[in-house]
């Protein structure tokens, strides 16, 4: 089996787990906010040697910056889609049917780039699609936090909201 086809297996596996994971109540920490997309950073260039010669041309430049402004804009879109809630133990956040409708969105937007950039001349490699989604996790994950760290001043009295409570009182747009 190719090297670069098994890249691709495991990485759609750990997409696929990752978008999962986004629609269950989870508590919005730290952790959740750097970890995935520092691994997706650091194993980018570390499993793709040929990243930094092929991003060594004008066009290849424009079309990973066009990728990371799909990832920025999409991982916005999709933060936006996601309640967010104060409970006694912390702030909890979850991901519903639209979450999972952008994330099929942001990857139909992602492979639309590679193709226009395929017909440019522009080849792409693990390395690029593994930054975008290190981006673009990053970018949803630091609106979540940022909205949560309003939440956080909540009081300490404050009853937990259940989810359907939350969705009718718009709290999702915290």
């Amino acid at each position: 089996m190719q090297t670069g086809l098994l890249y691709g297996i495991v990485g759609l596996a750990v997409v696929g787990w990752a978008i999962s994971r986004q629609v269950v109540r989870r508590p919005v920490t730290p952790k959740r906010l750097f970890v995935l997309p520092a691994v997706f950073a650091v194993l980018a260039p570390l499993t793709d040697h040929e990243l930094g010669h092929r991003l060594g041309s004008p066009a290849a430049m424009g079309f990973f910056a066009l990728g990371v402004a799909v990832a920025v804009g999409m991982g916005a879109a999709r933060s936006a889609t996601m309640r967010v809630w104060w409970t006694p133990a912390g702030v909890l956040s979850q991901g519903g049917g639209r979450t999972v409708l952008l994330w099929l969105v942001t990857i139909a937007f992602r492979v639309a780039v590679l193709l226009i950039g395929a017909q440019f001349g522009v080849g792409e490699g693990s390395g690029e699609v593994m930054l975008f989604v290190a981006i673009t996790i990053a970018t949803q994950n630091a609106l979540l936090f940022r909205r949560a760290g309003r939440l956080s001043q909540a009081p300490a009295t404050a009853p937990e909201a259940p989810v359907a409570a939350a969705d009718a009182a718009g709290d999702r747009a915290w």
